[in-house]
């Protein structure tokens, strides 16, 4: 039997009370979502090494029903395509924008960094794990959930290894696959 690693992001301190407000159905009506992860690692694909977790995480509590992807990519500093900005569209309305990248500067105190924004009709939600803090914007006012962050850059490595090797079942791999394609093609792809 082999041990098949987890997403480490649904398990994680900050991201995990955000997948609990989602189910309960605390945003209202889902408007937009931004999710980022960026790390100081200069070689590898962030598409896939940054990406499977994050977008794994995304449509595990957002859901999969996502219609269309478009993405394109840079090389800001390194010898092959390093930034990745996606745009994914969903059945019921709802626009995600994510963006990827492999660009920290040295100078940066995380070696990642990681930020989720949810947007609906009745709350805000924001993860920053550089921050300890999950915060939800209300009717109520601001709710905080402080969480310890780990690093989670090997385990985001392992997971992104798994999904790669096919590994690990992954509804991430059709965004990565359509991100490729729309960034080669500059056309937007439908799902």
């Amino acid at each position: 039997m082999t041990d098949r690693p987890s997403n480490p992001l649904l398990d994680h301190p900050v991201f995990r009370p955000i997948a609990a407000e989602l189910a309960r159905g605390e945003l209202g009506q889902r408007l937009s979502a931004y999710a980022s992860a960026r790390s100081k690692r200069r070689d590898g694909d962030p598409l896939l090494e940054l990406g499977a977790s994050l977008l794994d995480y995304l449509l595990t509590v957002l859901g999969d029903d996502i219609e269309s992807v478009m993405a394109t990519n840079e090389r800001l500093t390194g010898q092959s395509a390093d930034a990745w900005f996606l745009t994914i569209s969903f059945a019921d309305g709802l626009v995600a924008t994510v963006d990827l990248g492999t660009f920290l500067p040295d100078s940066c105190p995380l070696d990642l960094e990681l930020r989720l924004e949810t947007s609906g009709t009745d709350r805000v939600i924001v993860a920053g794990p550089a921050n300890i803090a999950v915060s939800v914007f209300g009717r109520d006012g601001l709710k905080l959930d402080d969480a310890y962050p780990e690093s989670y850059d090997e385990r985001l490595l392992r997971f992104a290894d798994a999904v790669r090797a096919g590994d690990v079942a992954n509804p991430a791999v059709a965004v990565i696959d359509a991100a490729r394609r729309s960034a080669a093609s500059g056309e937007v792809v439908i799902l």
